[in-house]
C-alpha cells in the first residue's frame, strides 16, 4: 500500500511538472506575440512626426522652394530644329512657348535661350518676355549657325515669379553633334569628322 501511495505521488509530481513547463512556454509565446504587435508610443509619435513633415501635393502646380518634390509646371518650353545642321550652314530653330489649358492667363513670363560657345545667332531673339494665355502656345524663330565640330548643347528656360518663394518654370535642350560635313541629334562617342573640309 505504502509503494501505491509513493508511485502516485510520484505520477502526480510529474503531470504538474509537464503541466507548469507548458505553461511558462505558450506564456512566453504570447507576451512575444504582444511585443512585436505593439509599436512603443515614442516610436509611433516618430512616425506621425515624420509623416506630417512630408510635402503636400499641391493642386494648382506652383514650383515652391518650400516642398522637397515640386509638382510639375503648367508653363512650357519646347526647341525645334528640323535638321542638325553642318559646320557654318546657318539653320532655323524655333522655341515655343505654352501654358497649360484650365490655368488663367499669366503675365510676365520670361523665357531665354543658351547657346554654346560654338554657335552664334545670326538673327532673331534669344529671350522673350510676355503674357500667356491657357491653351495658345507662341513662337518665336531664329537663325543661328555653328562655326566649330563638336558636341553641343542648346538649352532652354522659361519662368514665371508667383511670389519669393513660389513659380513656375520648364527647360528644355537640343544635344547636337556638329560635324564639318554632317551633324545629328544627339552625341556619338567621337564628334562626326571628315578628312577633307569643303573649300
Amino acid at each position: 500500500m505504502a509503494h501505491l501511495s509513493t508511485w502516485l505521488l510520484r505520477y502526480i509530481y510529474q503531470i504538474r511538472r509537464k503541466w507548469t513547463l507548458i505553461f511558462l512556454l505558450l506564456s512566453a509565446i504570447t507576451v512575444s506575440i504582444m511585443g512585436c504587435n505593439n509599436t512603443p508610443a515614442s516610436t509611433e509619435n516618430q512616425i506621425t512626426q515624420e509623416k506630417n513633415n512630408w510635402p503636400s501635393k499641391s493642386e494648382t502646380g506652383i514650383v515652391s522652394t518650400q516642398t522637397n518634390i515640386p509638382p510639375s509646371s503648367p508653363i512650357t518650353i519646347k526647341l525645334y530644329m528640323a535638321e542638325a545642321p553642318p559646320l557654318n550652314v546657318p539653320a532655323e530653330m524655333t522655341c515655343t512657348l505654352k501654358l497649360a489649358s484650365g490655368f488663367a492667363a499669366v503675365e510676365n513670363v520670361t523665357a531665354q535661350i543658351n547657346l554654346p560657345p560654338a554657335a552664334s545667332l545670326v538673327s532673331g531673339n534669344l529671350t522673350w518676355s510676355g503674357n500667356l494665355e491657357p491653351g495658345k502656345p507662341v513662337s518665336f524663330p531664329l537663325v543661328i549657325v555653328f562655326n566649330i565640330i563638336g558636341h553641343w548643347t542648346i538649352e532652354a528656360t522659361i519662368s514665371h515669379v508667383i511670389d519669393d518663394n513660389n513659380g513656375w518654370g520648364d527647360l528644355d535642350a537640343l544635344f547636337l553633334d556638329i560635324g564639318v560635313e554632317h551633324s545629328q541629334f544627339g552625341w556619338t562617342p567621337e564628334p562626326v569628322r571628315v578628312t577633307t573640309a569643303p573649300p
